[in-house]
């Protein structure tokens, strides 16, 4: 994807400092230095399969209590 503006949020449990990152310039890096930019997407593609699987965590916990709230509608 070649965006001008990648933008994220996030919730700081402690002082924190934000960085800035020029994307173009960052891609070309990783395009000129393959080991790195491989580096650099496996740690993203963990990261987001974390997030993933945290997110089907909590809809499956939503689910399930939907489920036992049915039950005892019916008994």
């Amino acid at each position: 994807m070649d965006l001008p503006t990648y933008t994220l949020s996030a919730h700081c449990n402690e002082p924190s400092r934000l960085l800035k990152i020029d994307a173009r310039l960052l891609k070309k890096l990783m395009e000129n230095d393959l080991p790195m930019g491989f580096a650099i997407q496996t740690q993203i593609s963990k990261i987001y399969f974390q997030r993933y699987l945290d997110a089907m965590h909590k809809l499956q916990a939503i689910v399930m209590n939907l489920a036992v709230e049915s039950e005892h509608h019916i008994a």
